[in-house]
């Protein structure tokens, strides 16, 4: 009699770890699949900054999921504040801010010329002179961003 309780019993624990596993395997297949969803909707959002110097050198890039973020400004100041890009901006003024430095960057008579393909603002957009396309002509306060915007910051000459 004890014999058979003892196989019943570890009918009944086999029983038991199969029925876990099968749960856990179910459950781990979940979590993959609510991660690809949850990258492919933060690969929606995400917002892609490339920084170049005056001698088209990469100085940095960042992908960034700016929570609450509205304009290119507000992206900046986010990046900054948590340390992944150093980027020093002016005042405010009548015109809004203007970017001095990014990457601590900075060459007389020279500006941070702003370029995006996927943003509405600047998409198609050529320069003042016609030299460049793509061209943000608004300020950092003014060009709203929305996820899947991309944007290269150059240091340009005067």
């Amino acid at each position: 009699m004890k014999w058979s309780n003892a196989v019943s019993l570890s009918w009944v624990v086999a029983g038991v770890s199969l029925l876990t596993n099968a749960v856990l395997g179910y459950q781990m297949v979940q979590a993959r699949t609510n991660f690809a969803a949850l990258e492919q909707r933060l690969d929606e959002v995400a917002i892609e900054i490339a920084v170049y110097s005056s001698e088209d050198v990469l100085l940095k890039e960042v992908t960034t999921y700016s929570v609450g973020a509205q304009t290119l400004g507000e992206v900046l100041e986010q990046l900054n504040e948590v340390e992944l890009l150093a980027v020093e901006l002016s005042g405010a003024s009548e015109f809004g801010r203007y970017i001095i430095s990014i990457e601590n960057e900075v060459e007389p008579s020279t500006y941070w010329g702003i370029f995006s393909a996927t943003n509405v603002a600047c998409a198609g957009l050529e320069s003042y002179d016609g030299t460049m396309t793509d061209y943000c002509s608004l300020g950092i306060d003014s060009i709203q961003v929305v996820g899947g915007d991309q944007f290269t910051f150059k240091l340009l000459g005067y």
